[in-house]
């Protein structure tokens, strides 16, 4: 290629600066944070959400010292943690039958989610009267009128904190695989006048002119750090966090042990040829 082709064409920067995904509890969502551009994505975000509680009620359990305080914690865990085991299958099941992903995903790897699926409830009790839901309707969500000392006891003994952690880890151990579906789409709202901001192929953020409410050309293409590596890094520190749910002071007649959950999402931008801080395509 030339130099006057080099150029015409569309400037590629290769930028580090990773974007947050945009968090409800900050006071305003900030024009450079990811939002879900997708039905899928809003899915997957809903999982991230759930699970910043979850770590945010995990943070600090490894120093307790009292059983006591450990059983509380996993009480008020238990809302989230049935949240999170809800949305992740919700996701799930969508990327096994939405239409608008039936050409995106192969047939194969539908087949694997569904399998996998099928492990994750064959694991983790989600019915009506399980332990988990029994907790989180009865004594989380709310407490139930008819609730005394001697039920709630029994409640809690039967989602017991190995127990809670051996939901939480299988859990993670689907949303991870379901991370790693490329299908995934994102938007920014830090885009000049009639543009907007994608990301549908990472780890490129496209720019695109828009033209009476039509995309009609590219202005630029920037990449950078995809963040379905933001949630796979929370994925990795809730399974840190929880390690403790597994010892044998605090684990529950459960033969579970903990996993390891490694980040498998691709395209990290330093993965492309950077030959200086812009290339042309």
């Amino acid at each position: 290629m030339d130099s006057d082709n080099r150029e015409s064409g569309i400037p590629l920067i290769l930028n580090h600066f990773e974007r947050p995904i945009a968090d409800p509890t900050h006071p305003k969502t900030a024009e450079i944070d990811w939002t879900p551009a997708s039905k899928a994505t809003d899915k997957l975000w809903r999982c991230l959400e759930v699970m910043r509680d979850i770590d945010h009620l995990l943070e600090g359990t490894e120093e307790m010292r009292s059983s006591s305080s450990r059983a509380r914690r996993i009480k008020l865990l238990a809302t989230p943690l049935y949240s999170f085991c809800q949305c992740t299958r919700s996701l799930s099941c969508f990327l096994e039958t939405a239409e608008e992903l039936r050409e995106r995903i192969p047939a194969k790897e539908r087949a694997d989610i569904t399998r996998r699926r099928h492990a994750f409830e064959r694991s983790v009790p989600m019915a009506q009267l399980a332990p988990l839901r029994s907790v989180r309707d009865k004594l989380g969500a709310h407490m139930d009128d008819d609730v005394v000392p001697h039920s709630a006891r029994a409640l809690l003994d039967a989602a017991t904190i190995g127990h809670c952690g051996a939901w939480l880890h299988q859990t993670l151990i689907l949303l991870i695989h379901l991370l790693d579906v490329d299908v995934y789409g994102w938007s920014t709202a830090d885009a000049g006048p009639d543009e907007v901001r994608l990301m549908t192929c990472e780890p490129f953020l496209v720019t695109l002119a828009i033209e009476n409410g039509k995309a009609k050309r590219i202005v630029g293409v920037e990449a950078t750090k995809s963040p379905r590596f933001e949630i796979g890094q929370m994925c990795q520190q809730i399974v840190a966090r929880s390690q403790w749910m597994f010892r044998s002071d605090s684990r529950a007649d459960t033969e579970q042990e903990p996993v390891h959950v490694e980040d498998t999402t691709r395209k990290d931008p330093a993965d492309i040829r950077d030959d200086g801080e812009k290339q042309t395509t």
